[in-house]
């Protein structure tokens, strides 16, 4: 399956989607006006991989708390609840807007 399929088949009816995932990789990079970006590339049970960009990335609460909770459940292997917002299309299915992570019922 390649990745236009896999974007195909991402729930777009709405404007927010909730998707229990696991974190499999977290990268940071830097975009053309120079701030930076954070690309979140996640395992969900029915759709494989998908790959999101954090939303606010330089936001206080939706970049720094957000990425923080990535990091946590990525290097202690929690899955986390994500709230994905602003489908785009390309090879990132969406944005990143907020994260729960429940250590009990995962």
């Amino acid at each position: 399956m390649n990745i236009k399929e896999k974007s195909a088949l991402a729930n777009t009816s709405k404007s927010d989607v909730y998707y229990n995932v696991k974190i499999l990789r977290l990268q940071i990079f830097s975009r053309e006006d120079r701030s930076s970006g954070v690309k979140v590339t996640v395992h969900h049970e029915d759709y494989n991989y998908l790959f999101y960009e954090l939303a606010h990335p330089d936001q206080e609460i939706g970049g720094i708390a957000t990425y923080a909770g990535l990091l946590e459940s990525l290097l202690k292997g929690h899955k986390v609840k994500i709230k994905a917002t602003g489908y785009h299309g390309d090879q990132v299915v969406g944005y990143i807007s907020g994260i729960v992570v429940d250590k009990n019922n995962f």
